[in-house]
């Protein structure tokens, strides 16, 4: 470049934009979920001091199937690749939303989320594929938080969804009969909508996406071959690929070439060999990487608080005289779906500058690390301030402050998380194990997104009974210590692509020490002989 300055490559950045379009349906409907769950819960005829806690059961059968799944779907995406994988979540996930929409008790909601989760592993494959897109690491801030972007738009698409289309009947009788399909099933538009952008996710990736796991890059894809027809017919090109200049990885960690005698055909093809093997756990595990994996599963626990955060809004206000502060209170501010769907439109719209401005300099200047660090006192002082804010007089000031103590918790989170999946991907011991690492850190944060919002809802139940709604606020405290004690642990690694390139580069300087480094390494990062 002239300027010097690393930048993506047309064909990155048309792989990263794909992604995000596969990416952004799932988080439009975990979010739509959020401003009506409480209500959808009621209208189960459960107990109202008991809906916090089915609340949470609900919210979290999903993480606890998509826990059980995790691993699953990630060796299956290093072993057949990483496009049909997310295609079969994506169509799976479809199916399990429209199921949810129809449920008309506890137990047919509990199961269309539990088959939401187990059908869907696709957050870690992404995370890998844009991993094996972009390997610069000077691009990994942006990249990495693009999939943390796409989550903060569709939270502010979501919660519209969800807030303003929920029991339509009763929200918009002059166009919904109350005895009509949407009138039996109050739930069921919101979903419909969500299930219309899986099946356009799903076009996305079976028409656009290209392999990244470059063992199953030469498998014949015609479904590819179509969209790439579609995509000259309509203007746009592969004008970079078509030059026959390889993009995304800057070229797969192994290669010959045909002029390269240095490097025998039979020592490549083991090379080949090895990396087609489906790696075990075992492979994928190192100390740092197993700190980074405890870290990120603590951080998902954070996923508690925004599920407390609507029933909080929800419950109705108490009788001041019965509260007994500073310990002894209950109580919430009695809002409604709509108001509820709008705050959560809020933070998203607010969270999304400082996502896609702010973090990436911030991380490129100070590590992700470093950058984790710092942030980590935010989540105990806006945990502990939180359930106080039901003691504020005045139920709209109260609010209105909680919302402001909420934001600055979202604004931890938005460089929480990439910093961790930045530190997560950097801590593989190898690329050929990335999917298995990424597999095993989306199971046991969905493992830890399953069991918060669970305890939490118990523990929020539990202090509805006995005066003490501090109980989960306290508990998230704690989590945060924890994390913090383990990230202190944690060094700044570089890529597992950049390991890779140094060890082939050293193999093979072993078997021609006449070339020199630079030459071995350009070797080191074209595709293996076929």
């Amino acid at each position: 470049m002239p300027d010097g300055k690393v930048r993506f490559t047309p064909h990155q950045k048309r792989q990263l934009a794909i992604l995000i379009a596969c990416r952004f349906s799932e988080p439009v409907a975990l979010t739509s979920v959020w401003p009506y769950l409480y209500f959808m819960v009621k209208s189960f005829d459960v107990p109202t001091k008991d809906i916090p806690f089915w609340v949470g059961i609900i919210g979290a059968s999903f993480n606890f199937m998509a826990f059980a799944t995790g691993i699953f779907w990630g060796r299956a995406s290093d072993r057949f690749g990483r496009k049909p994988t997310i295609v079969a979540g994506l169509t799976g996930t479809m199916l399990a939303t429209i199921l949810f929409g129809f449920s008309q008790n506890l137990w047919m909601a509990m199961v269309a989320r539990c088959l939401s989760g187990a059908l869907n592993g696709n957050v870690g494959i992404l995370r890998t594929m844009v991993a094996e897109i972009v390997t610069e690491k000077e691009l990994q801030p942006r990249a990495f938080s693009l999939m943390p972007l796409t989550f903060g738009v569709a939270s502010i698409l979501g919660p519209i969804i969800g807030g303003y289309l929920s029991e339509p009947a009763k929200t918009y009788p002059r166009y919904f009969d109350q005895k009509g399909l949407f009138g039996r099933y109050p739930f069921l538009l919101p979903n419909l909508i969500c299930a219309t952008m899986f099946f356009i996710a799903v076009l996305f990736g079976l028409f656009f996406i290209e392999e990244t796991l470059w063992t199953k890059k030469d498998r014949p894809d015609p479904f590819l071959k179509l969209g790439q027809k579609f995509s000259a017919c309509i203007g746009l090109s592969n004008s970079d690929k078509a030059k026959g200049k390889f993009t995304g990885e800057r070229q797969p960690l192994l290669q010959n070439s045909a002029s390269s005698s240095t490097v025998d055909e039979e020592t490549l093809y083991k090379e080949r060999q090895e990396f087609k093997k489906t790696p075990s756990l075992r492979d994928a595990l190192s100390r740092q990487s197993v700190l980074n994996v405890l870290v990120y599963m603590l951080l998902a626990l954070h996923v508690t608080y925004d599920q407390l955060f609507p029933v909080l809004l929800s419950t109705p206000p108490s009788d001041p005289t019965a509260q007994r502060p500073p310990f002894r209170f209950v109580g919430g501010f009695g809002l409604g779906s709509a108001d509820i769907g709008n705050i959560f439109s809020l933070y998203g719209l607010l969270m999304l500058p400082i996502q896609f401005f702010i973090f990436p300099k911030l991380a490129v200047k100070y590590g992700p690390v470093r950058l984790f660090r710092w942030i980590t006192p935010i989540f105990p002082l806006t945990y502990l301030a939180a359930p106080y804010t039901v003691l504020i007089p005045n139920l709209q000031t109260g609010a209105y402050v909680l919302i402001g103590i909420t934001i600055l918790k979202k604004i931890g989170e938005v460089f929480a998380f990439p910093c961790s999946t930045i530190m997560v991907t950097n801590s593989a011991p190898s690329l050929r194990v990335l999917g298995t690492l990424n597999g095993i850190v989306t199971s046991l944060g969905a493992l830890a997104r399953g069991v918060g919002p669970t305890v939490g809802g118990a523990l929020f139940t539990w202090g509805e009974k006995h005066e003490f709604i501090l109980a989960p606020y306290i508990a998230l405290t704690l989590v945060t210590l924890s994390g913090a004690y383990f990230l202190k642990d944690i060094v700044e690694m570089e890529g597992p692509a950049q390991r890779d390139a140094k060890l082939a580069a050293e193999r093979f300087s072993d078997e021609d020490s006449d070339d020199s480094l630079d030459t071995l390494h350009d070797r080191s990062r074209s595709p293996l002989p076929r």
